[in-house]
């Protein structure tokens, strides 16, 4: 087993406010639970996002308020464009409602087309995905851009995985390496994993083990799954840092709890299920 990239644009992250799946999980979860006294349980909410976009990738950053299902619904065919990125969530997701990635696409679009760089991005996404649309990786960068070009930093990460893979750009790990940073320097930990790979690969500038271990290492201690693993090689390989496979055990152990598979698997190939 190699020292993987993540498979897909995003990994999901926790639900809000903590910040949300490929990023953004808006609205909590609308399954009824058990209340006490036979009461009625009550509606959960679903965030809006006042002001500012949540930059950091620990949901940092914004001001959000809660609000009811209702209320969004009211709000979003009133014109409101962050009531409709919210209700575009709640589709997306199954919130609330049942799951329509067609009618999440829809809202998306109607709050991307006011300029809300979140509903931006999250359409660029559908259209990368082939979700409630027709696949079109150009389209998807059209939208990036605007996303990112208003300093959202989700946006910016999109953008570069799109000029660093070459998907309706074309290739070029230079650019893709100056977006990386951009959103990197506002905390997104998914731009700053894959700038570590940049530089223990020798992508888009010089190779630099001894950095790319310093930043997995940043990463890792922030409980980033894929991080870990990474610090786990490094260890039960010997790069850069003395061969503990000790060492290497426990860094995995901790990115399996994290929901690694990668660290399950090597974990299994050493002996070390418990």
């Amino acid at each position: 087993m190699e020292t993987k990239k993540l498979n897909s644009v995003f990994k999901p992250l926790a639900i809000v406010p903590v910040l949300l799946s490929v990023f953004v999980v808006l609205s909590c979860s609308s399954k009824k639970k058990d209340v006490p006294n036979g009461e009625e349980p009550k509606e959960s909410p679903v965030a809006y996002y006042e002001d500012g976009y949540p930059n950091m990738s620990d949901g940092s950053g914004g001001i959000i308020v809660m609000k009811s299902f209702e209320d969004i619904k009211e709000l979003s065919e009133k014109g409101d464009m962050k009531a409709q990125y919210s209700l575009g969530i709640c589709y997306r997701d199954g919130d609330h409602v049942e799951r329509s990635d067609s009618k999440a696409f829809e809202w998306f679009q109607k709050s991307a087309q006011q300029g809300f760089a979140m509903a931006q991005q999250e359409l660029g996404l559908c259209y990368y995905e082939g979700r409630g649309v027709t696949q079109s990786f150009n389209d998807a960068v059209k939208w990036y851009r605007l996303s990112a070009e208003q300093g959202f930093s989700f946006g910016e990460h999109c953008m570069g995985v799109c000029y660093e893979r070459g998907e309706g750009v074309p290739q070029s790990y230079e650019e893709a390496k100056k977006w990386y940073i951009k959103a990197a320097n506002k905390g997104n930990v998914y731009s700053k994993y894959n700038l570590a790979l940049f530089c223990e690969e020798g992508k888009g500038t010089k190779q630099d083990v001894s950095m790319a271990f310093e930043i997995f290492m940043e990463l890792a201690e922030k409980d980033f799954a894929d991080a870990q693993c990474n610090v786990a090689d490094y260890y039960r390989q010997g790069i850069h840092v003395q061969k503990d496979i000790s060492k290497a055990i426990d860094w995995y152990k901790k990115a399996a709890s994290n929901g690694s598979e990668r660290a399950v698997g090597w974990l299994e190939e050493l002996g070390s299920i418990e």
